[in-house]
């Protein structure tokens, strides 16, 4: 059904972003640690299949009762990773996000861990309110952490980048990785 197609990339300005799910302080396995410290180390996150069924049968019926605008899961790189892709994965039109999050988690484990069952979600104002009841029914982790909007990814005082950086960066890392080579 064309009516129930729901991309990643953020829709509108204004729209409200949701984290559907729960952060954890884990970093083992992560693409951060292979990254910074060049190797694959530490116990990957802990995954229930029972949990992720439910978070991700939930945000399917939200979709389908048109609550949901975008969703993006989180387990590859990261929050601040999907967040990032959520702003600039349509080329045609890139919107940034003012994002905080009130989690007692190291900076680096909360922004690039990859804690499984979590989905970012957005939703229109006037939607948020039924999208959070909808949720809260079917006792999930749902906690809203900003709002769309701008030509920047702002995350509280840890992130702050343009969307032409960003989609720089991610467009053009192979062509950089080979000019390097050369």
């Amino acid at each position: 059904d064309i009516d129930h197609i729901t991309t990643q990339w953020f829709k509108a300005e204004g729209d409200l972003i949701f984290l559907v799910g729960q952060n954890e302080e884990e970093l083992g396995g992560s693409e951060y640690l292979h990254t910074i410290l060049g190797k694959t180390i530490g116990p990957v996150p802990y995954l229930n299949l029972h949990y992720e069924k439910l978070v991700q049968d939930t945000v399917l019926a939200a979709i389908k009762n048109g609550l949901v605008k975008s969703a993006h899961d989180c387990a590859d790189g990261g929050l601040a990773v999907a967040l990032a892709e959520c702003c600039i994965t349509n080329r045609d039109k890139m919107i940034g996000a003012q994002v905080h999050l009130n989690d007692n988690i190291r900076p680096d484990a909360l922004l690039f861990g990859e804690t499984q069952s979590r989905i970012i979600v957005t939703a229109a104002k006037e939607k948020a309110e039924k999208l959070i009841e909808h949720c809260i029914a079917k006792k999930v982790p749902v906690t809203a952490i900003g709002r769309v909007g701008g030509e920047r990814l702002k995350i509280d005082n840890l992130i702050d980048i343009s969307l032409v950086s960003l989609g720089s960066a991610y467009y053009n890392s192979l062509r950089n990785l080979l000019e390097r080579v050369d």
